[in-house]
């Protein structure tokens, strides 16, 4: 394989181009094993959730669903038929909010803009659709979603831009803090397209 040219890009315009040059590696592993739930996987932490999310139809007006439900799934309606990526971003926002990301001292921020200092060059940077912010301003978790139906982009390759982004930021923001520097880090990152999810478990390590 030729080698690939390493050039100053921000998050949005990576492919697999950059995945490839900067040898980044991305392995599947079954969701048992990522999760470390084991052969039979327990979702006794999504107990709460409302039944109907499951098995009412998107675009149905049912006035026996709660308020809290409707809601959610005119979202999911609006998501699904998107034509402006902003649908996407709040459908995504709800739904973390829903499974308990946001929790005390824990925001869920949109469009989130995030400096990327890559090649030597200080001034790129990556934007999230989604991201998990800890109140003293930490990026905890980086969400990217698959773009419209007219938008074709390569969400893989962006989200882990993002969580290098991130693993910069914070340990700006953590010498600012006056904590120590982190040398690795692991960032939960999450891949949305159409209706396929993707968890990726990024190791990042200072150089």
């Amino acid at each position: 394989m030729a080698n690939l040219i390493r050039s100053a890009k921000s998050g949005n315009d990576w492919t697999i181009n950059e995945q490839l040059a900067y040898h980044i590696h991305v392995e599947p592993v079954p969701s048992e094993a990522f999760f470390h739930t084991g052969a039979k996987p327990s979702f006794g932490h999504l107990d709460h959730l409302d039944q109907a999310i499951l098995t009412a139809s998107p675009n149905a007006d049912d006035t026996q669903l709660s308020d809290s439900t409707a809601q959610y799934l005119a979202y999911l309606h609006l998501a699904t038929k998107a034509t402006q990526e902003s649908l996407i971003h709040d459908f995504a926002r709800e739904t973390l909010h829903l499974l308990g990301f946001a929790q005390r001292n824990l925001i869920l921020s949109t469009h989130h803009l995030i400096p990327l200092t890559i090649c030597g060059e200080h001034n790129r940077t990556a934007q999230t659709g989604v991201c998990l912010l800890h109140r003293l301003n930490l990026i905890l978790l980086v969400l990217v979603e698959g773009k419209t139906l007219s938008n074709t982009t390569d969400p893989q390759s962006q989200v882990i831009a993002e969580a290098i982004a991130a693993f910069q930021f914070n340990n700006r923001r953590r010498v600012d803090l006056g904590q120590h520097h982190l040398n690795l880090w692991w960032c939960l990152a999450l891949r949305c397209l159409a209706h396929d999810p993707l968890f990726i478990l990024s190791r990042l390590r200072s150089s």
